[in-house]
């Protein structure tokens, strides 16, 4: 049984304008293992289908390629510039970059 928004917003008590009725149920997290879902907006909670379940650990998943490869690059980065960065320290003593506040017009 769901009210009109305006019939809320005109009564005098506002408390019970944020419940259940009116949650869309976007951000919420689930359990991979017990398929148990919680909303963070109203705190209600359900049961995952097996959809619902497999997309979030396909996500998850994903998350896990995506920062395992951001590592290699992070890790390939310092080993870089370990080997070359005493090439590009000298250069960048001897020519400044300007920033915003300092170039003259």
């Amino acid at each position: 049984m769901s009210r009109d928004l305006d019939d809320i917003y005109a009564s005098d008590d506002n408390e019970d304008c944020w419940d259940d009725d009116y949650c869309t149920h976007d951000d919420y997290e689930i359990d991979t293992i017990s398929g148990h879902c919680r909303c963070y907006s109203c705190g209600r909670s359900w049961w995952a289908s097996d959809d619902q379940i497999q997309a979030e650990i396909d996500h998850q998943n994903a998350y896990v390629e995506w920062t395992e490869r951001e590592n290699r690059r992070e890790w390939w980065r310092n080993l870089r510039d370990k080997m070359f960065g005493w090439i590009h320290r000298p250069l960048a003593r001897r020519a400044p970059v300007l920033d915003d506040d300092e170039i003259p017009f």
